[in-house]
């Protein structure tokens, strides 16, 4: 199964939730500290403001990003494993985080939503990673995912009973222990097994 560009963009954008929190938090307006809290924002003769120095940037990045993580997750939950295989050998792989922290270390040194020269360079930076990452195949792999539960192992695996042994990659949202059966579905170069609770 070959995940779509489209797709796997939300899965990538959905890894950076924590990062657009960061820049919110940078964005936020330090001279609305001694504002007093405006409970009636709702009422159009109130003259309330969002506490931020570019709210419909920062907001906006926030929300776009959980909802990818959101689509993420549902993306996860509604693939079919139909295919079974036996694992024979299971080692806990940890996520690669070096291109996932490489954009927040980026951003704590420069990135400000005021700079429009910025946010492009930086734009073109994470579309750079983006499609890095979507050609090597590990699009699926975000590393938000462990929070939720899935971790990342080695397996080497039979498809059959007295089949050849083969190795791969496989995303699973349980445990995963040698000589057990598993339902998988293929995504580019990983195989996402998930278990349903009390499965």
């Amino acid at each position: 199964m070959q995940l779509k560009t489209a797709s796997a963009f939300l899965i990538f954008c959905g890894s950076y939730l924590p990062l657009s929190v960061i820049l919110l938090i940078k964005d936020f307006d330090q001279e609305a500290i001694n504002d007093p809290v405006c409970w009636q924002f709702y009422r159009k003769e109130v003259s309330c403001y969002l506490p931020f120095d570019n709210p419909i940037s920062s907001l906006g990045v926030v929300c776009f990003c959980l909802t990818c993580l959101a689509l993420s997750l549902f993306l996860l939950k509604s693939i079919r494993c139909k295919n079974e295989v036996k694992v024979l050998e299971v080692k806990h792989v940890p996520v690669d985080l070096m291109n996932y922290v490489l954009p927040y270390i980026v951003a704590f040194i420069t990135i400000d939503y005021s700079n429009g020269q910025d946010l492009i360079g930086y734009g073109f930076f994470l579309v750079w990673i983006f499609w890095i990452t979507y050609k090597s195949g590990r699009a699926i792999l975000n590393p938000m995912m462990t929070v939720f539960g899935w971790r990342l192992y080695e397996v080497s695996y039979t498809v059959y009973e007295e089949g050849a042994v083969k190795t791969g990659v496989m995303l699973s949202n349980s445990d995963l222990a040698p000589v057990e059966y598993v339902r998988h579905n293929k995504i580019q170069d990983v195989m996402i097994a998930r278990r349903e609770h009390g499965g």
